[in-house]
């Protein structure tokens, strides 16, 4: 027997309810049989404009028990809660870093290993220390947009390309007046925290809807997915740019008929 964990939103009711399910069979076990006996977690939303679980992220070991920790964000009151994971998981919430509505797994930001988790607040992405086994309630750094830019950190995406033990970022954002942008920082918090790479949508053609960092082509380097959701063009695509060079223009598109590639 395999035991598959996965997370389910219940979006039909408000508050909204977030709940963690434990399905023990195969990964091909059909969901809508289960029942009650299955839920591991749950949590309500304070009220029913909480809007609870808009993005629910496994976030790593934060206090250190071997057991991965939650994270769900909430639009009111806006923020991000971390629920601390075990058997079963906490079923109230150990943290609430106040204002992030996108947060990361933890990452390592600095040479001497040192981690810590990223938030976004208002376009900017802030950095939450993890100090012994337990995460700081206040930031200690940023990351700002370049003039201009706006809905900075709308996704965020965390991997090591370098193979060092400084994390890399992936962050999209908005430019108004031509459209989305996603950006790559290389050891951000140990540079000059400007982009490395950037790749922008010209014109308003795409949303990006999604973003991260994938071994696309089994070559042991991490590549960038970008979801473009049609906005003014009629067809949406993944595009996916090949590592550790990452160039000006998708190396491969997925879901892109070829006669308009």
């Amino acid at each position: 027997m395999r035991v598959v964990h996965f997370l389910r939103v219940l979006k039909a009711i408000e508050p909204v309810i977030v709940t963690l399910m434990l399905l023990s069979g195969t990964a091909k076990a059909d969901p809508v049989a289960l029942d009650s006996s299955h839920i591991i977690f749950h949590y309500h939303g304070e009220d029913t404009t909480s809007r609870l679980g808009a993005y629910v992220l496994g976030v790593g070991d934060i206090n250190g028990d071997n057991f991965a920790d939650i994270a769900i964000t909430s639009h009111s009151p806006m923020g991000t809660y971390i629920f601390f994971g075990g058997n079963p998981p906490d079923s109230t919430p150990d943290y609430f870093l106040q204002g992030g509505i996108r947060i990361s797994g933890l990452l390592r930001y600095t040479a001497d290993t040192t981690q810590g988790i990223l938030t976004t607040t208002d376009s900017i992405v802030y950095l939450y220390p993890r100090i012994n086994d337990s995460l700081r309630d206040l930031p200690i750094d940023s990351i700002k947009p370049l003039p201009g830019i706006v809905n900075f950190g709308r996704y965020v995406a965390t991997s090591y390309l370098d193979n060092d033990s400084i994390a890399d970022v992936l962050i999209t954002a908005s430019d108004p007046f031509q459209g989305d942008i996603a950006y790559l920082y290389k050891d951000i918090f140990a540079s000059g925290k400007f982009p490395d790479w950037a790749y922008p949508i010209i014109h308003f053609s795409h949303i990006i809807y999604g973003a991260g960092l994938v071994d696309y082509n089994g070559d042991g380097q991490e590549d960038i997915f970008l979801a473009l959701q049609p906005y003014l063009d009629t067809i949406g695509y993944v595009a996916i740019f090949l590592g550790p060079n990452f160039g000006s223009t998708p190396d491969v598109l997925l879901g892109r008929p070829k006669e308009l590639v």
